[in-house]
């Protein structure tokens, strides 16, 4: 009883963290598409290199997430 409790939380917690991921991705990538709308200057390229690394950050944890909510879900855990 007590692991699927642990087991609930877990899923719920995956699930929070997508949607958080999904908001952070969302404005991440607006906001880089809105700095090519400011005139050119060193911190305009600055501000875009580091939007872009941020976003492949978020983007890859959102894939790792994914994962590991399919595998609660599905219960098919892979042997690390």
């Amino acid at each position: 009883m007590e692991q699927d409790k642990i087991e609930e939380y877990k899923v719920q917690n995956c699930f929070l963290l997508r949607q958080l991921l999904t908001t952070l991705i969302t404005v991440l990538s607006g906001g880089i598409v809105g700095l090519f709308f400011v005139q050119n200057s060193f911190w305009k390229f600055f501000f875009i290199v580091i939007g872009f690394f941020f976003l492949a950050v978020f983007v890859n944890s959102f894939k790792k997430n994914n994962i590991e909510l399919n595998e609660y879900l599905y219960k098919q855990r892979k042997i690390r």
